[in-house]
């Protein structure tokens, strides 16, 4: 998409993510692609977002991170991805939970597809320049593994 020239990692065309040759000299690169709670936004950077409308469909919030960083990025900020641990700050988690993405099963596999396929839709409505040929064909080709519980996300993600 235009508004990622020079991403590392970022939301292609088809709403589905990339991640290109990603070098880290000089301890970060310019990355869409987030990590839950390893990141942080200036307040300015979030104005004008309603996840929850976005996501309103969701059961498990995959991808979030992705629409509020494409949305930072169309606000005119940058994010980044910091690969160098001695600058990277340190996140301590309070309470543990289950990752959704470290579970196995149908189930899972096809909220997480859900998701991945809304992601089109999600980045449409933050006025995103992806492309529905684009995203008919990443759609197709994500059927080669788990295909039964992702045909069925694809499908349902269609219609809610």
């Amino acid at each position: 998409m235009k508004n990622l020239n020079g991403y590392c990692e970022g939301v292609s065309i088809s709403g589905f993510n990339y991640q290109s040759n990603c070098k880290c000299e000089s301890g970060y690169y310019l990355s869409a692609i987030l990590h839950g709670a390893n990141m942080a936004f200036k307040k300015e950077a979030l104005t004008n977002i309603r996840l929850g409308d976005l996501f309103k469909n969701s059961r498990s919030g995959f991808y979030f991170e992705e629409v509020l960083a494409y949305h930072s990025i169309s606000q005119g900020f940058d994010t980044f991805n910091i690969c160098n641990k001695d600058i990277a700050p340190i996140v301590f988690h309070l309470e543990h939970q289950d990752s959704i993405t470290r579970k196995k099963g149908w189930k899972n596999e096809f909220w997480i597809h859900y998701d991945r396929v809304k992601q089109f839709y999600r980045l449409r409505k933050t006025g995103a320049d992806v492309s529905w040929v684009a995203y008919v064909i990443a759609s197709i080709i994500s059927l080669r593994k788990h295909t039964l519980p992702r045909f069925l996300a694809t499908v349902y993600a269609q219609l809610f």
